[in-house]
């Protein structure tokens, strides 16, 4: 065998072998596709860890994060006094609390206006909507301040009000998984991002896609 054969005889050995790890990556690649199939909760991404807080609920229950552990929730921000975004988001939210009858997922609002927010104040709110104290939490914190650093540190925009300047606060959901860690966004205007939240959700919590409540709006809403 001259040196040219021994060139293209080792040279047809790795394109062989590569071709071979190529295709054992593919085939490995597709097995684990089969094994979390689209639209499980191994499939939405993880962003980072839900930032650590200590807070009083709407009857004066010490909540921390560590106390959500254990099944995922849905988090919002908002203030009682709002008469723009927050009740919209409130309604939104209690519309979710139907949804997700039967799932093991808890719905949490973080006031943005403490001085006013006490606990008495969001009882107060909370019950307007509908909330089951057992499955939605209204939380309040010590200052202003504080709660802004907690929004900032779920990476949300927001600031307090200043001057002529009244409170922002932004108007996405998160949905954060049951080892505190952040898992999406949602935009609380757009009833098509809305309706992927109720389903991660749902998937989050090993609930089946879509609960009995949830077929009956879509059918409703398929009507002419």
């Amino acid at each position: 065998m001259n040196a040219l054969q021994k060139t293209l005889t080792v040279t047809a050995w790795c394109l062989a072998v590569a071709g071979m790890i190529l295709f054992l990556g593919l085939y490995a690649k597709v097995r684990q596709s089969a094994a979390a199939p689209i639209g499980s909760a191994e499939m939405l991404p993880i962003t980072y860890d839900s930032p650590t807080f200590s807070l009083l609920d709407q009857q004066s229950h010490r909540v921390t994060d560590q106390t959500l552990r254990g099944q995922p929730y849905i988090g919002d921000f908002i203030f009682t006094s709002c008469a723009s975004a927050c009740p919209l988001m409130s309604a939104k939210m209690s519309q979710l609390q139907g949804e997700l009858t039967g799932a093991d997922v808890k719905l949490v609002s973080f006031s943005v206006d403490p001085r006013t927010d006490r606990p008495d104040v969001m009882a107060g709110y909370a019950k307007g909507y509908g909330a089951d104290f057992h499955r939605w939490l209204f939380l309040t914190g010590e200052t202003t301040g504080q709660m802004f650093d907690l929004i900032h540190a779920m990476k949300l925009p927001g600031a307090p009000a200043d001057g002529t300047n009244a409170i922002l606060h932004s108007e996405k959901f998160v949905l954060v998984d049951a080892d505190g860690k952040i898992r999406a966004f949602y935009d609380s205007n757009d009833p098509a991002q809305v309706k992927d939240l109720l389903a991660d959700a749902r998937r989050l919590a090993g609930a089946p896609p879509n609960s009995p409540a949830s077929a009956a709006a879509d059918a409703e809403g398929s009507h002419p």
